[in-house]
């Protein structure tokens, strides 16, 4: 059957290359255009790069409303399309154009976690359980009917890097499976219920800085969250009078529970640990602005005479 995938990122990879595995090879790939930096050089797109040494057709409009889009759907006369990490909302003109609807995978248990960047959202809010659901779309942000999900536990040790690949792995699978029986008419859908919605939130730069004002889980919750992308920062006071700003890459909590008088970084047993309201945290990998990410050990070593503990 003809279908056609829209997807921008590594998760979309994931999903594409097991949907080839299994036989399923879409007429069309619709991908967002390349990123332009700040110096006006072009950064190519991981997924398109990858879609391209395939030899698939790939359409990259600057917006689904565009005539032109519509006009290239129709001529292809896909029967259905699946989505993955696309990152643009799709108009109802042109979900119409698909017989049996789009489906869409995301990382989320809906209706929870509506909307963009649901595993960083639970891992923020400090969840021990979210999953994926397959979905079909309608003109609303994730709102559509749902034709399976699947649960993950969230270990206290995980990550963004390790819940994007688990949920990566467990959704390709899930997809396929699905796709199988919706294809041979053996599901039926469920609608959302609205009642119990909830939707992500938008990270600002102000998430990204941690206050020691805070107690540790809050704060490994926002190191685990963010450290990957927009990045956890901390301000630190040195001996010359100057600040130093480090970002924290990844970090153990230690203690939810100890109550702390000097707030900051501290050494204990050649160990590198922050200290904020309540509980510590051990800090295993950071990275002074401009430098090279390095162990605490490594940082200690560097900076133990600079740092005002």
């Amino acid at each position: 059957m003809n279908f056609i995938f829209f997807g921008s990122g590594e998760f979309s990879w994931i999903i594409l290359e097991e949907l080839l595995k299994n036989n399923y090879n879409p007429i069309l790939i619709i991908t967002i255009p390349d990123k332009i930096n700040q110096q006006g050089k072009t950064i190519p797109l991981f997924f398109k790069e990858k879609v391209k040494k395939l030899g698939f057709k790939i359409l990259e409009p600057q917006s689904l409303k565009d005539e032109k889009v519509k006009e290239t759907i129709k001529e292809n006369q896909p029967q259905f399309g699946v989505v993955a990490q696309y990152g643009k909302i799709i108009p109802k003109n042109i979900i119409d154009l698909f017989e049996l609807g789009i489906l869409n995978v995301h990382p989320s248990l809906l209706p929870k976690y509506r909307g963009a960047n649901p595993i960083q959202n639970v891992l923020y809010n400090g969840e021990k359980l979210t999953g994926v659901s397959i979905m079909l779309i309608d003109e609303l942000i994730d709102h559509g009917p749902i034709l399976a999900q699947k649960e993950i536990i969230i270990n206290e040790d995980d990550d963004f890097e390790s819940l994007y690949l688990k949920s990566a792995e467990i959704s390709k699978k899930l997809l396929v499976e699905t796709l199988g029986l919706y294809l041979a008419h053996k599901i039926i859908p469920k609608a959302q219920d609205d009642s119990q919605a909830t939707f992500c939130k938008k990270f600002k730069k102000e998430d990204s800085w941690i206050n020691l004002n805070n107690e540790a889980l809050k704060i490994y919750n926002q190191i685990r969250a963010l450290s990957f992308e927009p990045g956890c920062f901390l301000e630190i006071s040195l001996k010359n009078n100057q600040k130093l700003i480090v970002k924290i890459i990844k970090a153990k909590l230690i203690s939810k529970d100890v109550l702390n008088i000097n707030l900051g970084l501290k050494e204990i047993k050649k160990e590198l640990y922050l200290m904020p309201k309540r509980g510590f945290i051990l800090i295993e990998k950071i990275q002074p602005l401009g430098k090279r990410i390095m162990t605490g050990s490594e940082f200690l070593n560097g900076y133990r005479q600079k740092i005002i503990f």
